[in-house]
């Protein structure tokens, strides 16, 4: 069973891997509804290549190693990302060493932000969950839903936290 989240499936032996991201409202909602298509996948790592179809789909699609594909896109020809059941959410990777953001629009009917702060705190590997973050970046709502935080290095003795968090005003 899977939650909405993103998910590394990764061969540790060959270091290859991919992203698959289960952040979509029609994810959940599709199981026994008469949508055309099931959310059974299959996965297979065949030649250094990770492949993926569905259980409707009789041909396997090659992943490109590293990269983040959704529950829907380039599998089933359903376009967009719909994510306004959700609150804000916000998935970390990693973009060669660096932490990299993503999050989704914020739907609300009663507040439509006009940027997102991100936030960030730093603690030591044994050290309990930090209470305090600092402000890192201050983003528009016109801008993309991404963020390289260059200012960190994965694998140190470090771990990073962070928060990105949805204001009306700068």
């Amino acid at each position: 069973m899977l939650g909405y989240s993103t998910y590394k499936i990764l061969n540790v032996s060959e270091n290859k891997y991919f992203h698959i991201n289960y952040l979509d409202c029609r994810y959940s909602s599709s199981y026994g509804t008469g949508f055309p298509y099931s959310i059974d996948i299959f996965i297979l790592y065949e030649g250094g290549t990770f492949k993926f179809r569905n259980q409707s789909q009789s041909q396997f699609t090659n992943i490109q190693n590293g990269s983040t594909i959704t529950v829907w896109e380039d599998v089933f020809p359903l376009t967009g990302h719909e994510t306004d059941c959700f609150e804000l959410y916000l998935t970390l990777s990693d973009n060669n060493n660096y932490p990299y953001l993503t999050w989704n629009d914020y739907f609300n009917d009663d507040f439509t932000p006009t940027h997102f702060k991100i936030y960030r705190a730093v603690v030591g590997r044994s050290d309990p969950p930090p209470t305090n973050y600092t402000l890192v970046r201050t983003q528009s709502v016109n801008d993309d839903r991404n963020w390289t935080d260059y200012d960190f290095v994965i694998g140190g003795i470090n771990m990073a936290y962070y928060k990105v968090m949805a204001f009306l005003a700068p």
